[in-house]
């Protein structure tokens, strides 16, 4: 259990905000870092943290900080980004809006988070992750970019221009403790709050919340995508290759193939009983009747396309299993050799996962 002065002085701020007090309180754990932990036991139904909306920093209430300066930008902005810049300009300012308690409690750096990591470590994130990654640097980028342009001309509010880093922290400071309001919008997007105490609590598989480093959690799961695309088929001209990627994508069933520790996705059966019809010509009737029977299949009207493609199933779905576990025991291999530290061990969890559903 956490009785610093800063998590004290937080306790103290809280109920200076009208907060009611909680059965949780502040405690480090080893293998997750910092989160709630109960004091007495709760009851079924038991309200276990109740913040005031007053307390919510939301796009809606912000807006009465900035005023008309939102109001005029709303077309070009989003919540997620405003609430970073907010975050970012209470850190050049810490006691401007009286909300110093909260800030000292938040994390001062995300070096444990994959978006953080050196390119030494990755690279050494499955292909899946690393797409996730950039996408999520590319999209921090552009709401940065949108800031920068919203700076323009509210340059008064900053003390000191608005450095990448600092903003990148603001925004992964939103990323990971934000919630979502159950509130009668289109954009739910513009729907998420940052609530003070709230925001510490940590996540288990439990309730069924996926996490990247979750241990044991029966919800992870393996992406193959770039196995099975670069996977060799017997039979399987080029040509065929391209139309089947064509007609998975027509059908929504490209790409997103999951291997689960006991079971194997959807998508990807239907994508691998598309990639085992062979030979395979759309200009061809013996392939537009196969073609048939594959959608019939999907949807659920036949069990089958035929006893072959049945058969070859298993053995494609275990070649990518195989694939799954060179490249584990190939990351595992490289991150033994390496000091230890909570990105690497976090990866050697991950591949540890990814062994585990491929054997």
């Amino acid at each position: 259990i956490i009785k610093d002065k800063e998590y004290l002085d937080f306790l103290d701020w809280l109920k200076q905000m009208g907060c009611p007090k909680t059965k949780l309180t502040l405690a480090e754990f080893s293998n997750t870092g910092r989160g709630m932990m109960a004091t007495k036991d709760i009851k079924a139904g038991e309200v276990i943290v109740q913040v005031p909306e007053s307390n919510l920093v939301t796009m809606k209430s912000l807006e009465a900080i900035y005023g008309s300066r939102i109001v005029r930008a709303k077309k070009k902005i989003n919540s997620h980004m405003i609430i970073a810049l907010h975050i970012a300009l209470m850190m050049q300012d810490p006691e401007k809006l009286g909300w110093l308690p909260y800030l000292r409690l938040l994390p001062k750096k995300f070096d444990t988070m994959p978006i953080r990591y050196p390119k030494e470590l990755f690279d050494l994130l499955p292909p899946h992750a690393q797409a996730h990654v950039n996408r999520q640097r590319s999209k921090i980028m552009a709401d940065y970019n949108s800031t920068l342009e919203f700076l323009k001309v509210n340059n008064d509010l900053l003390k000191r221009p608005l450095e990448y880093e600092d903003y990148e922290w603001a925004w992964l400071v939103v990323n990971t403790r934000c919630i979502y309001l159950d509130a009668k919008k289109q954009d739910t997007a513009d729907n998420i709050a940052l609530a003070p105490m709230l925001d510490f609590l940590n996540h288990t598989h439990d309730a069924k919340e996926y996490g990247f480093v979750t241990p044991n959690n029966p919800f992870n799961y393996a992406l193959v995508d770039n196995d099975f695309l670069q996977l060799s088929i017997p039979g399987e001209s080029p040509s065929a290759k391209n139309d089947k990627m064509d007609l998975l994508t027509m059908s929504g069933y490209f790409c997103d193939y999951a291997l689960h520790r006991n079971d194997v996705s959807f998508r990807l059966m239907v994508a691998m009983r598309l990639r085992l019809i062979n030979p395979f010509s759309t200009a061809s009737v013996a392939t537009q009747l196969e073609i048939a029977k594959w959608h019939n299949v999907v949807s659920g009207e036949l069990d089958q396309i035929s006893s072959e493609n049945e058969r070859l199933l298993p053995k494609y779905i275990e070649i990518l299993c195989d694939a799954l576990l060179f490249d584990a025991k190939k990351s595992l291999g490289i991150l033994a050799r390496k000091p230890t530290t909570f990105p690497v061990v976090h990866l050697q969890q991950l591949w540890i996962e990814t062994r585990d559903i491929a054997l």
